[in-house]
């Protein structure tokens, strides 16, 4: 009857035990063949975290089914040496034939070194006849590799941009403690397995070398597009300042509402004083939500009289910030961005680097129209769209430079380098990234994640091109000076929504985003493969957080007209989640809930579904055209601002406005209307859902016009 440990309990259980077992390893200094006894206990651990981890979840591993044993694994030496110990007791011939196949697989791996090996897709030379053949000594990430569908796991072998959808719940980060406990306290460091076990099956005596010293076995990657600056002599920042009573509060807050936490938000430092603007993503009733904005307001306006101020800890504020949480309040919010941006600029920029606000040199280089997109480029949406443009811009007038300086580098990190004329990967202090900017001579630099990535606005409050751009990875106006458009589409925009903005808004035609038509599936999944009931069915399969409380309502009409409930996806966090189930508990709106799933597996479940209901207070996009792709209608009703109308631009473009709503109650009505929806989705043609090539030609019109003023 002991209540399951929550995950963090679960990850902190396992970084003590490992530490535990690190410091008795080092304290007897452990041979190699006690080393295996540290790889066995620590894999017997990762097996028990992860039984926790999996009490409600439905794993499809089976053996024989080895997609995951298809990727280049790093390793600590003890696991490497407890393998080994398994290895040097085959037969002559039978470890010969082994070697032979591990140097094929590491002369096939060298291509791939400069790209963390993040696409190489080459069976392990350990696995025979579809199993693995040291399975009791496997590595650990062995250990925490479990995956909810097994088409996630074939569809990663296929395509370069998946990313393998494993250790749904933690498992690996429970590795990750556990190596990280071992390589601290031994003075270790994770390396490459293979290429370290065939070196020591070639000479035993490099094994006893691994006993005690990896650096022998690191094999350093040269990325020449990588580059780290150095913080420099005369620094005005410092380190970010340490506030563990923030941090702590940050992390809560999102659980609990407004009134049980506002105590906390003292802003008695300059740190707190910024670290305050980040507003709840979830809100647990109307009165939640407009008490956080009444705080917003607050926090905004103190920011701009605070005293003493340190802008250096101002700047470190805005990375505990996401303004995309700011976008969750209704209206128009352009008003309070410019306060903020009056504030990131007055009172952080011009205080650190005024010099960085200068604008570029009018005499450029000679050449090509230099344009360049800074962002995360990771497996997200904003990818998606800029992907597309990266590929097709018009490279007779164009040279593209695409600059990474947030996240970890993936799969679409590196389709974006294959695409772009230049790569770059930028990390170190911050300034020194922005003076490395403004030295390429851009005249024109969009950014696909302002808002979104928290480190973005540092880069954003400054010049590094002649003119700047932020386009839809935050649906709402950055506030900032040095941003000068907006990139957004005719048909998301309202009338006014000039008024929205404190940038210039450009509108491309239609729905102004290059989307990549989805690849169709094999599966041909069925309701019964998703628990789902026969009937009628109305499904909300986006973000909870995307929906605001003052339209609870409407699922309550809604629950209370069907026989089945309605189905929602366990899309967000755990505390997200609790708010929204709370809210729709008290309405008594009864929903089916379904796991989270990967998107190849989403797109079955959207076949699945009768109709969906966008949601009024931030609408889904992608989520719109991944369901009209697979011929699901969507029923949607438009705000007052573009975030609240992005699936009005997929209905409106592939000919189904029958499908947009005139209000909150025939939102409901045409829900709940099997006839009128089929009606409106006889007129689809998705032709001119993808690859907007009028968009883009518009993008590239609107950048030579701005270059030649």
């Amino acid at each position: 009857n002991q209540p399951q440990p929550t995950r963090q309990q679960i990850l902190d259980q396992v970084g003590s035990e490992a530490d535990r077992l690190a410091k008795v390893a080092l304290a007897c200094r452990w041979s190699a063949a006690e080393q295996k006894k540290l790889a066995q206990r620590l894999g017997r651990l990762i097996d028990g975290s992860s039984n926790w981890l999996h009490a409600s979840a439905r794993i499809a591993c089976a053996p024989g089914c080895n997609a995951c044993c298809h990727n280049f694994l790093f390793a600590i030496p003890a696991e490497i040496l407890a393998v080994y110990d398994q290895l040097k007791r085959l037969p002559d011939a039978q470890r010969a034939e082994l070697i032979e196949d591990m140097r094929a697989y590491v002369v096939a791996s060298e291509p791939q070194r400069d790209e963390s090996y993040i696409r190489f897709r080459r069976p392990c030379p350990l696995l025979k006849d579809g199993l693995c053949s040291v399975y009791a000594s496997r590595p650990l990430t062995c250990h925490g590799i479990f995956a909810q569908w097994r088409e996630s796991c074939d569809q990663a072998l296929k395509s370069e941009l998946s990313i393998p959808l494993y250790s749904m719940h933690g498992e690996l980060a429970a590795v990750g403690r556990a190596q990280d406990a071992v390589t601290r306290l031994q003075g270790t460091q994770r390396i490459p397995f293979i290429p370290t076990l065939l070196a020591i099956l070639e000479d035993p005596e490099q094994a006893k070398v691994l006993e005690t010293d990896s650096t022998p076995f690191v094999q350093p990657i040269q990325r020449p597009w990588h580059q780290r600056f150095d913080t420099p002599a005369n620094d005005l920042l410092g380190g970010p300042p340490r506030d563990p009573g923030l941090i702590e509060l940050l992390t809560t807050y999102r659980s609990k509402p407004y009134q049980e936490v506002i105590s906390g938000f003292v802003a008695n430092t300059t740190y707190r004083c910024v670290g305050q603007f980040a507003t709840s993503p979830s809100f647990f009733s109307i009165q939640d939500q407009r008490d956080w904005r009444a705080h917003l307001e607050q926090s905004i306006d103190h920011a701009l009289t605070f005293e003493p101020w340190n802008a250096a800890h101002a700047f470190w504020g805005l990375t505990e910030t996401r303004p995309i949480s700011i976008g969750k309040h209704g209206g128009n919010l352009a008003p309070l961005m410019a306060k903020f941006g009056t504030m990131v600029h007055d009172r952080i920029a011009e205080k650190l680097a005024p010099d960085l606000l200068e604008p570029l040199p009018k005499k450029r280089k000679p050449g090509k129209l230099r344009v360049g997109f800074i962002g995360d480029f990771g497996d997200k949406s904003s990818s998606n769209w800029s992907l597309g443009w990266v590929r097709n811009f018009a490279r007779d007038d164009f040279e593209l430079h695409v600059i990474k300086v947030y996240g970890p580098e993936e799969a679409y990190s590196f389709a974006f380098k294959d695409a772009a004329d230049h790569y770059y990967r930028l990390a170190g202090h911050p300034f020194e990234v922005v003076r490395a900017i403004r030295e390429m001579d851009l005249d024109y630099l969009i950014f696909t994640d302002l808002g979104d990535a928290p480190t973005m606005t540092q880069f954003a409050m400054f010049r590094m091109a002649r003119r700047q751009a932020a386009a839809w990875g935050t649906a709402l106006t950055s506030g900032i000076r040095t941003i000068d458009d907006y990139i957004s589409s005719h048909e998301m925009e309202p009338a006014n929504g000039d008024e929205h903005y404190t940038e210039n808004l450009v509108r491309l035609p239609g729905h102004g985003l290059w989307l990549t038509r989805p690849g169709g599936s094999q599966q041909k999944k069925t309701r019964a493969d998703f628990g789902l009931p026969p009937g009628y069915i109305v499904a909300y399969p986006q973000y909870v957080v995307k929906w605001n409380p003052e339209y609870d309502h409407v699922f309550s009409k809604l629950s209370h007209r069907l026989s089945n409930p309605i189905v929602m996806v366990e899309m967000g966090e755990e505390p997200e989640l609790r708010a929204f189930k709370n809210r729709m508990a008290a309405l008594d709106v009864r929903i089916q809930w379904v796991p989270w799933m990967p998107l190849h597996i989403y797109r079955d479940f959207l076949r699945c579904l009768d109709v969906l209901v966008d949601s009024p207070s931030w609408s889904g996009g992608l989520t719109a055209m991944h369901a009209l792709s697979a011929g699901v209608p969507v029923v949607h009703f438009p705000g007052e601002t573009m975030r609240q109308r992005l699936a009005r631009a997929f209905l409106v473009e592939s000919n189904v406005p029958g499908l947009v709503a005139k209000d909150l109650a025939d939102l409901v009505d045409l829900a709940l209307d099997p006839d009128r929806v089929q009606a409106a989705m006889s007129s689809y043609d998705d032709e001119r859902l993808f690859e907007n090539r009028a968009a883009l030609r518009a993008v590239e019109a609107h950048i030579r016009a701005v270059s030649s003023e």
